[in-house]
């Protein structure tokens, strides 16, 4: 008989080295590990809503492809402008350079509402492809070369392929715009990085549905395979106010009513970043005519907060921490009388009263602020049974200084309309415009 070969046995002190075994020596290259290593585990950016971050467990996570469609005048390129601000807010916080990039096929972009948004305007390059597959030649340029944090392509819906621009509009076409798409999107699915792109898309109404949903979106189904977050925004309630206005013709004043904002109701429709699927929130957008001022504010959405973790949360985080005590009666309620124990306020009557100790001491919006922070973390760590970190590198005064003269430099170039990557000088396509 023969003598049985033996078996040689590989021990490895790591993961990686078990990569560079399998690459090197087996033959199977592009395998790439630990998983779980902190350069797979990416931060999330919060999307400048509380509420909203409460749904996703902290934001948006970096990298991804998101999607955002529904009716007009809802509020899709609000909250898609508004994560681009805080992209720009984390690019700084870690040593890179805060540029972001817009594709406006639309012809929408307003640099003063931006600005109000806290979008630094010097900082984002306008794109107006003149057809869609250009769009996306840049897209990948721009994802590929590193330099941005964000990009924004509004709308899914504007853009038109090349095939269907060099037809005359009485030609018939049919799903020019979903192949345009599919393959658009493969293109730019593994060459985000740390570049997040959101889309922006309008529905449209199917003929003939009785049961089920009667809107879609354009484009077809590819997009909703490819992002990693789909939100489907609706329009919620009005918010009126009573005022008096004069009728000029008989002199008399009537009671008329005016909108001071609207209800946002978001719902997610696909969720890979860690929350799930069907989750819903809103979110009230003030408008200019609100006594308090336009926008989202701050103080109203964590009072909200504030009192929803101790009916809707804290049965969750009871179940699976014991760690809920610290958010028990962070407001609570009793009839008409509120109760604010951990801000310093034992008793308070009226919704409106209760409202105003928030919103007229800073001090306790930094506190609640805190505590609401926490509360979605360790709702976090609950639901996945530990908690995902994300280390930041740390930034000395010299590189931070280095970075803001580089920030210079680049507002000096993009004010002269002169911007081209290494990577896309090669290409056709039309370079980016100083927003």
């Amino acid at each position: 008989m023969g003598r049985k070969k033996q078996e040689t046995v590989h021990t490895f002190d790591s993961a990686i080295g078990l990569a560079d075994y399998v690459n090197d020596v087996i033959g199977i290259p592009g395998l790439m590990a630990p998983a779980s290593s902190p350069q797979f585990i990416k931060p999330k950016i919060p999307s400048g809503s509380w509420i909203l971050d409460e749904m996703l467990f902290g934001g948006y996570r970096l990298g991804r492809m998101y999607h955002f469609y529904g009716p007009e005048g809802v509020g899709k390129s609000l909250f898609a402008m508004m994560a681009l601000a805080k992209h720009q807010e984390h690019a700084r916080s870690i040593g890179k350079m805060p540029l972001v990039a817009v594709f406006d096929y639309e012809n929408a972009w307003d640099p003063e509402f931006a600005s109000f948004l806290g979008i630094d305007t010097d900082m984002v390059l306008l794109a107006k492809p003149e057809y869609g597959e250009k769009g996306f030649d840049a897209i990948q340029a721009a994802c590929l070369s590193g330099k941005f944090c964000a990009i924004m392509v509004d709308s899914i819906a504007a853009m038109i392929p090349k095939h269907d621009l060099q037809r005359a509009l009485e030609d018939k076409t049919m799903g020019t715009l979903a192949q345009m798409m599919s393959q658009g999107l493969r293109k730019i699915v593994t060459a985000t990085g740390d570049c997040s792109v959101f889309f922006i898309n309008q529905i449209r109404e199917k003929l003939g549905v009785m049961f089920g949903s009667p809107t879609t979106t354009p484009g077809g189904k590819a997009m909703g395979f490819y992002c990693s977050l789909s939100l489907e925004f609706k329009m919620g309630s009005i918010d009126k106010q009573e005022v008096k206005k004069l009728d000029a013709g008989k002199g008399e004043y009537y009671d008329s009513y005016e909108p001071w904002g609207h209800e946002i109701k978001i719902t997610s429709k696909k969720d890979r970043t860690g929350s799930r699927r069907g989750a819903e929130s809103s979110v009230w957008w003030k408008y200019v005519e609100h006594p308090e001022g336009a926008g989202i504010h701050e103080w109203d959405e964590l009072w909200t907060l504030g009192f929803m973790y101790c009916e809707k949360c804290l049965g969750h985080i009871q179940k699976h921490t014991d760690k809920d005590h610290e958010f028990r009666g962070i407001i609570s309620k009793d009839a008409r009388t509120y109760k604010m124990p951990t801000l310093g306020v034992e008793k308070v009557v009226g919704w409106d009263e209760c409202r105003s100790e928030i919103r007229d001491h800073p001090e306790r919006i930094i506190h609640l602020r805190e505590k609401i922070s926490k509360a979605i973390e360790i709702r976090q760590a609950a639901v996945y049974g530990k908690e995902l970190r994300h280390e930041e590198p740390v930034i000395d005064e010299s590189e931070a200084d280095a970075l803001e003269q580089e920030i210079q430099e680049q507002k000096l170039v993009t004010a002269g309309g002169d911007f081209s990557e290494d990577e896309s000088s090669d290409n056709d396509d039309e370079g980016f415009e100083p927003a």
